[in-house]
């Protein structure tokens, strides 16, 4: 066990030499300790909001390994964020880097980059759709189905946490055709469902089906002071920025040239899934 300093120690015991009492813990608090308020710019408080803010960063919803996860999209927050992005294996570093191809509004090639050029075939590392999107994850749904027991005459309790799901092109048609699907007139907008992700039977990637086939909505929309709960926890993230760093790095023509040059197609191949987390397509 490590040895405390006294500066370590929430209170600092005193004693009395002259005494056969146990030792007793002082709990006052210095009359000089009383919070100041900032003056200037540079001043800190340890109640600024936005300071605790500052770097958040979110966590990928995924399924257990044999289970299942509810999640719930939260696109009316922000929107989802795509692009086609490398894996590039240079000189013994794993970057992620944004496809410098040029592409139409329906995703066809317009002009060939270098990057794909010099990539396609090499394992793992030729151009990728990737989608994310932030999101709602159901914490205490049963692992193993994502669904709850709904108690007789009240909601479910629920408890959440902010994420994001991370899409291929064939998930993000999973996704709209189980809502297509629905027959009901109206149901269109992924953001009003709840969604069962499961892995696949393959063991690469994932599957996505709607919760409820009956079209209910999500059950946190059922709950409107749920819905500002969520919609709080959500704030740091609604600029979109945490989502667009999830989609690689955005290099200039030069830097490419130099992560492409550190590219040994008999060395670099990304052979193991577990060295990326987007095997969807794999």
């Amino acid at each position: 066990m490590p040895t405390l300093i006294e500066d370590e120690l929430d209170t600092i015991p005193t004693f009395n030499s002259t005494s056969t009492h146990t030792p007793t813990m002082t709990q006052a608090t210095p009359t000089f300790l009383h919070p100041a308020k900032p003056q200037s710019y540079l001043d800190a408080d340890w109640g600024d909001e936005n300071i605790l803010g500052i770097g958040e960063s979110l966590t990928r919803i995924l399924p257990p390994e044999k289970g299942a996860t509810r999640f719930a999209l939260l696109t009316y927050i922000v929107p989802a964020k795509k692009e086609f992005i490398h894996y590039i294996n240079s000189a013994g570093k794993l970057s992620v880097v944004r496809c410098h191809t040029r592409r139409s509004a329906k995703y066809s090639v317009l002009e060939l980059a270098e990057c794909c050029q010099v990539l396609k075939n090499v394992p793992m590392m030729d151009s990728q759709f990737r989608l994310v999107a932030l999101a709602l994850k159901y914490m205490n749904a049963d692992p193993k189905t994502g669904r709850y027991a709904t108690p007789k005459g009240g909601h479910p309790d629920i408890q959440f946490e902010i994420g994001y799901v991370q899409l291929t092109a064939n998930g993000f048609r999973e996704i709209v055709s189980e809502v297509r699907g629905l027959e009901i007139e109206g149901a269109t907008n992924p953001e009003e469902y709840d969604f069962i992700m499961m892995p696949r039977e393959s063991g690469k990637g994932q599957t996505y089906k709607i919760a409820a086939k009956s079209g209910s909505k999500a059950l946190y929309l059922s709950q409107p002071e749920l819905v500002a709960q969520v919609r709080e926890a959500a704030a740091p993230f609604a600029d979109g920025a945490a989502l667009e760093k999830l989609l690689g790095k955005a290099v200039s023509k030069d830097e490419m040239n130099v992560l492409l040059k550190g590219v040994s197609v008999s060395s670099a191949a990304i052979t193991n899934p577990a060295d990326i987390d987007n095997t969807d397509d794999l």
